[in-house]
């Protein structure tokens, strides 16, 4: 969190920054950040969790953890109630839990190539030849020239 608020501070500082988007999208995380930490203690502690928005009457929060998840959304009418005590959740009326997939660095495409044999190189060429279906007879062409030797 105080990575994000060294940033927004960076950003204030700097006399070029006049992008509205950019500014109105810092003042939306630092917004998210300040009602993760508003509804952490009427959470379960053991969730690693953020808010990623709050509309009208939801709250909507993601995670990685399945578990917390479940629980999250098994006792939700609970967690509702205990959040609408708190003044900034007076409005609240439903509480959406998503989960948060980890990002997936794409192999790089040198690491995914494997030498295969001449032969399948050639096989492919011929068996584009035969196709009737240009897309296809174009894409086992692509496939073909793919393979190294």
């Amino acid at each position: 969190m105080s990575d994000m608020l060294n940033l927004t501070h960076y950003l204030r500082t700097r006399t070029y920054y006049t992008d509205n988007r950019l500014n109105h999208l810092v003042q939306q995380v630092a917004y998210y950040q300040q009602l993760t930490v508003l509804v952490r203690p009427y959470l379960p502690e053991n969730g690693q969790w953020q808010v990623v928005g709050y509309t009208g009457d939801t709250l909507t929060l993601t995670s990685p953890n399945q578990a917390f998840i479940s629980q999250v959304k098994y006792l939700k009418s609970k967690y509702i109630k205990q959040l609408q005590c708190n003044e900034a959740f007076k409005q609240l009326q439903d509480l959406n839990v998503l989960i948060q997939y980890p990002t997936v660095s794409k192999a790089t495409p040198d690491s995914s190539k494997k030498c295969l044999p001449n032969s399948l190189k050639e096989q492919l060429l011929q068996t584009a030849r035969q196709v009737k279906h240009v897309g296809l007879q174009r894409s086992l062409q692509r496939l073909a020239h793919r393979i190294e030797n």
